[in-house]
């Protein structure tokens, strides 16, 4: 099949292995300094990420990928992501989630020493919220 003229490919990599690796229309990111956009032939970057979602424009559809640290290589013809972690919406247990934030508030409530910690694993599991919520499905 043919890339569509107005797509961009967008791979996201995690250690693990490729968690997606579609063409898209646009990408929304969680750059360390800010929110970036991106659509087909961008001019070429590289940016760190924070932890977030990847709020990506599919051909038929619109999905957001929950991402924790790494960064974002813009080419012209595609988005190269690497991060910690990354896991796909349908793939997500909110009931986990919503588990894991519970415990990350109750740490950064008591000041306990995992503060840091705690703060890190409260975005992870409020991004891995916000994502499967909306989710609609592919």
């Amino acid at each position: 099949m043919a890339k569509k003229k107005n797509t961009i490919r967008l791979e996201v990599v995690t250690p693990a292995g490729v968690t997606y690796n579609e063409d898209i229309e646009a990408l929304e990111a969680p750059a360390v300094d800010g929110l970036i956009g991106i659509w087909a032939r961008h001019a070429p970057l590289v940016t760190a990420l924070k932890t977030g979602l990847l709020k990506v424009k599919a051909v038929d559809t619109e999905l957001s990928i929950p991402v924790d640290s790494g960064f974002m290589e813009v080419k012209p013809d595609i988005i190269n992501v690497v991060v910690q972690k990354a896991i796909l919406p349908d793939n997500i247990d909110l009931e986990e989630a919503r588990t894991a934030r519970e415990k990350a508030e109750e740490i950064i409530q008591n000041n306990d020493e995992d503060r840091e910690q705690a703060e890190e694993d409260l975005e992870w599991a409020e991004a891995r919220i916000e994502a499967a919520e909306n989710y609609s499905g592919i």
